[in-house]
């Protein structure tokens, strides 16, 4: 059970997956506690286009002094790590490198896909604000497109999430 009144201190949780929590353990949140984020772990994925939703619920969290836990259930790449970095890199105005290196410091097993790391570098590019009329972000936007429709259309199994490791 995950209530506010917990011992170890996280009163929030993020969880970015593809699937959400059994329900069982859902209802074990108080209201406002638990923020879903549909994600699979592979290249192809818009992370910018969920990272705005992630970041706001991690700063209002922080903000009211609640500890957050970022999950996800099962690939190294996903959640903790990524949000994580991108909220270091919002929040304190650190490059891409400075916030992985950082996390990776506290979490050494993170290895986020090639795909997010470009969306990261991205962000940065940015000024740490998703701008979805930045030229670079329709261009992957369209390019995740592209290959998604290539993908769908050869019938090909999807590719596993490719490990990265960037120290």
């Amino acid at each position: 059970m995950l209530k506010c009144s917990d011992p170890d201190g996280v009163s929030r949780v993020l969880t970015v997956d593809d699937l959400n929590l059994p329900d069982r353990l859902l209802e074990q949140f108080d209201d406002g506690a638990h923020r879903f984020v549909r994600l699979e772990d592979h290249a192809r994925e818009d992370l910018l286009d969920r990272l705005q939703e992630c970041l706001q619920f991690i700063g209002e969290a922080l903000e009211g002094e609640h500890n957050v836990l970022v999950h996800c259930v099962g690939w190294a790449s996903l959640a903790a790590h990524l949000f994580v970095i991108a909220y270091l890199m919002q929040s304190r105005q650190l490059a891409f490198q400075s916030a992985y290196d950082l996390v990776k410091a506290g979490r050494p097993v993170i290895g986020p896909n090639d795909g997010f790391v470009e969306q990261l570098r991205l962000f940065e590019q940015m000024g740490c604000q998703v701008d979805k009329d930045h030229a670079g972000y329709k261009e992957l936007v369209e390019r995740l497109k592209e290959e998604t429709a290539i993908l769908e259309n050869s019938k090909l199994p999807a590719p596993s999430p490719r490990q990265g490791d960037l120290s």
